[in-house]
């Protein structure tokens, strides 16, 4: 998404910061029931269309990727998709075993045809719910989602403590930037301390965040 402008990007950032100070919204039956149809719809082509996005849409999440410390060994994509943010994490991290989890069957059903192809044996795919995770908790060292929504609570369940929470969009990112007090209460909110937060080339954001140890 090109920069908004002033204008648009106060209203971009007007957004944000309602979402951050109003989390439930999330939770709401218009935006559950986008989140469950929207996905389907676009399956058969969202990877054409992260090609045409072309370096600045791939650019918050591995920008992102490269800032982080250690090595993680085990990898949860949220709101997976086709495996964009998993298929990044694994040039990034190839030792890492990788999931990536989302809602959509026909998301899936890409994803998991995209990694036998590879051969890859340390991603796999499953179908879940991002506010139901089916996963134990602590199992995960760092949690990956882009362009998604992020529900806290689940992420600090399936993250061990002083686990990495990395989201990353490719828009809006002078908006993030711009409600990044918010987005800090919001964290805080969820047991995650914000720890980097960086806009890149297109227009997207970065955000970092730690979990309490």
């Amino acid at each position: 998404m090109p920069d908004l402008g002033g204008l648009g990007t106060r209203l971009m950032a007007g957004a944000v910061r309602y979402i951050l100070r109003h989390p439930g919204v999330m939770d709401s039956r218009p935006f559950l029931w986008l989140m469950a149809t929207f996905p389907a719809v676009i399956s058969k082509s969202y990877d054409a269309k992260v090609v045409r996005g072309g370096s600045h849409y791939a650019a918050p999440l591995k920008s992102g990727l490269r800032r982080l410390a250690g090595t993680p060994a085990r990898i949860v994509d949220v709101c997976t998709g086709t495996g964009f943010a998993a298929f990044a994490a694994a040039e990034v991290f190839p030792a890492a075993l990788i999931q990536g989890v989302d809602q959509s069957p026909a998301m899936i059903q890409v994803a998991t045809g995209k990694a036998a192809a590879t051969g890859n044996g340390h991603l796999s795919f499953v179908v879940g719910n991002a506010r139901q995770l089916p996963y134990a908790k602590g199992e995960f060292d760092l949690a990956v989602t882009s362009n998604a929504p992020v529900y806290l609570d689940e992420l600090a369940r399936v993250l061990k403590p002083g686990g990495i929470l990395l989201a990353a969009y490719s828009f809006a990112g002078n908006a993030f930037v711009r409600a990044k007090g918010d987005l800090a209460i919001y964290l805080a909110g969820g047991g995650f301390r914000l720890t980097e937060i960086a806009t890149t080339d297109g227009g997207g954001v970065y955000v970092i965040a730690t979990k309490a140890p």
